[in-house]
């Protein structure tokens, strides 16, 4: 319950004896004898028949104003019990409602701060569960990283393999056979074998094996091939002087400039060794 501005009982003074003229203090010493009251003492004597006997000569006629006055005070009287009740309802009211809105807000900062921790500790387990997975979606990726490099290397062994099988060619030198690849005969694409085998020559296979046909000494046709396929000479070969320059003659006749230069440097090297 709520109340506006200020109340009758509230802004209303009673009046004393001092504040109230003669004629209501006659009226008031007559209240404290008597159990009339001053609004029916008052009525009582202005409803005479005798308006001679209505003259006091130590009491004097109320005016206006002292009649409202006295009617303002028995209202007060009247209605002044009502406004203690009322008064009283009101401020038991709003203290208990005080307390229940006190209790509730107690409440409810007991819930925020219930959520806030529940907040925190659910945050903390999102952002932990977040670098598990990145720290395993990581390693996954090294893994896979791993594995894929592993099959890229399967995959090209794989198509070397396919590529030797499908360029697989057989030679006949000097009546021996050699098998080896097209790619390894065209290690030096200005070799006289890289020439032969290019598509653009005539030669054909023998109808027999398959093979073709190279009028040459195969005893050291064997070193030249290795060193198509691994573009080196092994140190045992490079150190016999009387191998080198047979080795060097093939490479002349098959027009192998890397070969050659490598003779020529090894030549350079015994030269200032000896």
């Amino acid at each position: 319950m709520t109340t506006t501005g200020a109340s009758f009982f509230d802004s209303f003074i009673p009046p004393t004896k001092e504040s109230i003229p003669p004629f209501q203090h006659h009226n008031m010493s007559s209240q404290e004898s008597t159990t009339t009251s001053p609004t029916s003492a008052l009525f009582d004597y202005s409803h005479h028949d005798d308006p001679q006997q209505e003259s006091f000569p130590d009491t004097p006629v109320p005016t206006l104003k002292e009649l409202k006055t006295i009617t303002h005070f028995s209202v007060y009287e009247e209605y002044l019990p009502e406004w203690q009740m009322l008064s009283e309802s009101y401020k038991s009211q709003k203290q208990e409602l005080h307390q229940r809105i006190t209790q509730q807000l107690h409440s409810l900062q007991e819930l925020e701060d219930r959520f806030e921790k529940m907040s925190m500790d659910f945050h903390r387990k999102v952002e932990s569960a977040y670098k598990n997975l990145s720290q395993e979606l990581v390693e996954w990726q090294d893994e896979l990283e791993l594995e894929k490099k592993s099959s890229d290397r399967e995959k090209e062994m794989m198509r070397h393999v396919r590529k030797a099988q499908e360029e697989k060619i057989k030679l006949n030198v000097g009546g021996q056979l050699f098998e080896t690849s097209l790619s390894t005969l065209r290690r030096d694409p200005n070799s006289t074998l890289a020439a032969m085998f290019n598509g653009h020559s005539n030669i054909t296979p023998d109808e027999t094996d398959g093979s073709y046909f190279i009028d040459r000494d195969s005893t050291y046709f064997r070193l030249v091939l290795n060193y198509l396929r691994d573009l080196r000479v092994p140190s045992s070969i490079r150190e016999d002087p009387k191998v080198m320059d047979e080795l060097m003659q093939e490479a002349r006749h098959y027009q192998i400039n890397g070969l050659l230069k490598l003779g020529m440097t090894e030549d350079t090297t015994r030269l200032f060794l000896y």
